[in-house]
């Protein structure tokens, strides 16, 4: 019966990665489609945001039947609760990088040059979270996690401050013309939810090997 169960949460494990990788994937192509406009990135989030529904659907059902046919217990059992969790988080990240594409940007004054390269280091930020869940989860190691996490995650938030001051400068010095600039402002602030999605991500990572809660801000 081990070997069953063992067979089934390496099941599970596999599609995590999987939705891992959709994340950021459609995270990055979100930020370059916003960016630079090319309409492949676009249909790329769009079939990415698709793949991940159904891969967060799977993953809920073979939870649900993993608990009713192998009962398993403890870590075991803790894993499978969570992977429903987190997958439902990281769908939810795929459902957030469609929406940014909602926002666009036209031709970019070269005055918000600065707050584009920022936005692009936001996101390296976040995709380096998520690839440190991800090595985590894998290989069971998960001590250093939080700190690793909160360093970054805080990276991020600074980031997202500079940037936002920035634009404000911009938008109190421009008259017109300012739909780009707005538009940024809640850009960062997606990508800032996101990085905090992907931190929660991370806390239920630890409580998986650990067995408790911890707050990862």
């Amino acid at each position: 019966m081990r070997i069953v169960l063992e067979k089934e949460l390496n099941s599970i494990q596999k599609m995590l990665f999987e939705i891992f990788t959709l994340a950021k994937e459609s995270l990055w192509y979100a930020i370059n489609y916003i960016l630079y406009g090319n309409e492949e990135d676009l249909r790329k989030v769009k079939a990415l945001e698709e793949q991940s529904d159904l891969i967060n659907l799977e993953i809920f059902e073979k939870c649900i039947s993993v608990i009713a046919t192998q009962q398993p217990v403890a870590k075991d059992l803790r894993f499978i609760f969570t992977a429903s969790n987190i997958s439902s988080f990281y769908e939810r990240i795929c459902d957030l990088s469609l929406e940014i594409c909602d926002l666009k940007l036209s031709k970019l004054d070269e005055k918000l040059d600065a707050v584009r390269r920022n936005i692009l280091w936001m996101v390296k930020k976040v995709l380096m979270m998520i690839e440190l869940n991800e090595n985590s989860l894998r290989k069971e190691r998960t001590g250093e996690l939080k700190r690793e996490l909160e360093g970054i995650d805080s990276e991020i938030d600074k980031l997202f401050d500079e940037t936002r001051d920035m634009i404000i400068d911009y938008l109190k010095e421009c008259g017109e013309d300012i739909e780009d600039a707005v538009n940024m402002l809640y850009i960062i602030r997606y990508i800032e939810r996101i990085g905090d999605i992907v931190a929660k991500t991370g806390s239920r990572i630890i409580y998986i090997e650990k067995g408790k809660h911890v707050w990862i801000k």
